[in-house]
């Protein structure tokens, strides 16, 4: 038990009155904000050691790439110098292969930059259509709604045109007084000539 478990526990056997309450309130029992705190306290920490855990991992992936490459760095040196030591026989004068290389070299690198230009132009055009075919499917979409509700709602708005022309002739037509046997006004009639 940690030490605040132990003093609640003796302030809990105390007879004094609250004593209870306060025993709760030292040991946290009961608190739900400091459960949840502590709650909170605990998965940040298993948090941080994930990412910690991951860190390290990307640590370690990182160097072993970095070992890979200084392999590959030194096969090629190898390589290269295998290479100049069979070119340079005994007894024949060392091989002069710079401009050899530096052709090979330019070569490789039009060819690339070829490569790169092709794939670029590619995804341009691909792009394009592809913005092609969704704005005609986009238009096509919309004629056909525009169709559709000119089908279904022409009738509608025709009616309702007709209706609101009635309601503005009921409202434009001249009014008939109707009076009583008084000889007041008892009410008005709507003269509609149809």
């Amino acid at each position: 038990m940690s030490r605040q478990k132990h003093l609640a526990y003796l302030v809990k056997n105390l007879d004094l009155p609250g004593a209870d309450e306060f025993a709760k309130a030292i040991s946290g029992d009961g608190d739900p904000q400091l459960q949840q705190a502590q709650q909170a306290i605990q998965q940040l920490q298993q948090q941080r050691q994930q990412a910690t855990q991951q860190v390290q991992d990307k640590q370690a992936e990182i160097q072993l790439k970095a070992k890979e490459l200084q392999i590959k760095e030194m096969d090629a040196q190898t390589k290269f110098m295998q290479a100049q030591t069979q070119a340079n026989a005994p007894g024949e004068p060392p091989a002069d292969h710079s401009f050899e290389q530096w052709k090979t070299e330019m070569q490789l690198g039009f060819e690339r930059w070829k490569t790169e230009q092709d794939n670029a132009v590619k995804l341009t055009i691909a792009a394009q259509s592809h913005e092609a075919t969704m704005s005609g499917q986009a238009q096509a979409i919309e004629g056909k709604a525009n169709e559709r509700v000119q089908g279904e709602l022409g009738p509608v708005l025709q009616q309702l045109a007709g209706e609101i022309g009635t309601v503005k002739k009921y409202m434009q037509a001249p009014r008939k007084l109707v009076r009583g046997p008084d000889g007041r006004a008892s009410h008005s009639i709507v003269d509609i000539e149809e």
